[in-house]
């Protein structure tokens, strides 16, 4: 494959930043089991990547939950936001990746609230790394439309092309693509198998990072840390 050069990096959050799938998951499952949902093992698996808002509507439409839309992502969103005070922590190297960025343009891409994410990267140490974030609010369409990438590489004022994407999950890789961005996958969620549409497919995420610092233009010595715009 082409030798690549970017200019700037987007990154997904559930999964790629913060371990926080998981607490997604049992977020979910505290919340449905209240409620006298079942929840088989396994279940939450094809929904990571996925926004709560389709989630909720796959639940509510299903009649599993006796609950409007809007009072069980209120529950779901309350649950995991007390989970997350204990449970929250970025992945292994991520910060020191980052740090080692040295001031090249990073925005997060992510299908989560804007008030998640924000709490979820404080509480990792990890959001004075990102000049832009663009969350469930900020866009139309989401995951895997191209659209949280395309706003993103607008906010750091990049062209999609020259952005590397980095992602955990089928319907973020098929959304960074779609934008035009260059698709790392990181093996945290899903197996290599479903993460083949991804250019390149790195076990953690402290790999991907690793992999992608000499290829960064930007990447010319320490600089100051940037201030977080639209975040």
């Amino acid at each position: 494959m082409t030798q690549h050069r970017f200019r700037a990096a987007i990154l997904d959050m559930d999964g790629v930043l913060v371990d926080s799938e998981p607490v997604h998951g049992r977020a979910w499952e505290c919340v449905l089991t209240a409620l006298g949902a079942p929840c088989e093992p396994g279940w939450f698996l094809p929904w990571i990547g996925v926004p709560d808002d389709a989630l909720a509507d796959r639940l509510v439409a299903s009649g599993a939950v006796p609950l409007a839309k809007s009072e069980l992502l209120t529950r779901k969103r309350e649950t995991y936001n007390a989970r997350v005070l204990e449970e929250m922590r970025a992945f292994p190297g991520v910060e020191d990746a980052l740090r080692e960025l040295n001031g090249t343009p990073c925005a997060v891409a992510t299908s989560s609230g804007r008030d998640s994410a924000r709490l979820a990267l404080g509480l990792a140490g990890l959001l004075p790394y990102f000049a832009a974030m663009v969350c469930w609010e900020d866009v139309a369409r989401h995951k895997p439309a191209p659209d949280p990438y395309v706003r993103a590489a607008q906010l750091l004022g990049v062209p999609p092309r020259d952005c590397a994407a980095v992602e955990d999950s089928p319907a973020g890789i098929a959304s960074a693509k779609a934008a035009g961005c260059v698709a790392l996958a990181v093996k945290t969620s899903y197996p290599h198998e479903r993460l083949v549409a991804a250019d390149y497919v790195f076990e953690t995420p402290r790999d991907a990072l690793d992999w992608l610092r000499p290829r960064l233009a930007a990447a010319t010595g320490p600089t100051e840390t940037p201030r977080p715009e639209n975040a």
